[in-house]
């Protein structure tokens, strides 16, 4: 018996229990990041529920498989006038992308689907940050999950380009001009007429709450595949 009981001890001292981290959003604090969330999962259809990266090299190599660094945004002309005046000067110039670099997911084309890169302001990368700390070393079983606030911020008249409808039920399949995609060490706009192709449909892929100003990404990876999660009516 005191070698079962310890052969039981030893077993459970190793077993790896599966976190899942939530991340929250606050779209009237971060608006250009939630745009480049809403351009990846509800326009290009990226998948949500990322996985940890598992190890702390993770994302300085998977964007080194993209091709880009992390100053991109200021050294090449895509720098950009945030059109809320956020970021101190109102610059755009830290890139933000989808899925995350530090993600088990991130460097490789989900699905022939490349990486969704926006300049966005430091101050909202830095509040991202925040809320991404630990996902490169966390286990690779670990999931993190999107979640959007106030949406009515950036769905509202604050904005006035295509990017205000990529947070609704009907997202307009078309860039705003400042969507990126890495192609050999550059950054390129990404072209709205891929994203048509990428995409399996224009339907949303987002949970809305009854007065429609909080969201949460409706799909998971099952078996190296992008599936839709439904919800009862």
């Amino acid at each position: 018996m005191r070698f079962s009981r310890i052969t039981i001890v030893s077993s459970l001292s190793t077993l790896v229990v599966a976190k899942n981290h939530d991340v929250n959003y606050d779209c009237s604090q971060t608006p250009q990041l939630c745009f480049n969330t809403c351009w990846a999962l509800n326009v290009v259809k990226h998948p949500n529920s990322l996985h940890g990266g598992g190890g702390s090299g993770a994302g300085s190599d998977n964007r080194e498989d993209w091709g880009y660094e992390t100053s991109m945004c200021s050294k090449q002309n895509v720098k950009w006038r945030c059109p809320d005046g956020r970021g101190g000067t109102g610059d755009c110039k830290s890139i933000d992308e989808y899925p995350f670099a530090g993600s088990k997911e991130g460097g490789f084309a989900w699905q022939q689907t490349v990486v969704a890169l926006r300049c966005i302001p430091n101050t909202d990368q830095s509040i991202q940050g925040g809320k991404l700390s630990g996902i490169a070393t966390s286990p690779q079983t670990d999931t993190w999950t999107i979640n959007l606030n106030n949406l009515h911020y950036v769905t509202g008249t604050n904005f006035h380009s295509p990017a205000r409808t990529w947070c609704t039920t009907a997202p307009i399949m078309q860039n705003d001009g400042h969507q990126l995609i890495p192609v050999g060490g550059q950054l390129k706009l990404d072209d709205p007429n891929l994203v048509v192709a990428r995409g399996e449909n224009s339907t949303s892929q987002l949970k809305f709450s009854e007065d429609g100003n909080s969201a949460t990404f409706v799909n998971r990876i099952d078996n190296g595949r992008l599936v839709p999660i439904t919800f009862e009516a």
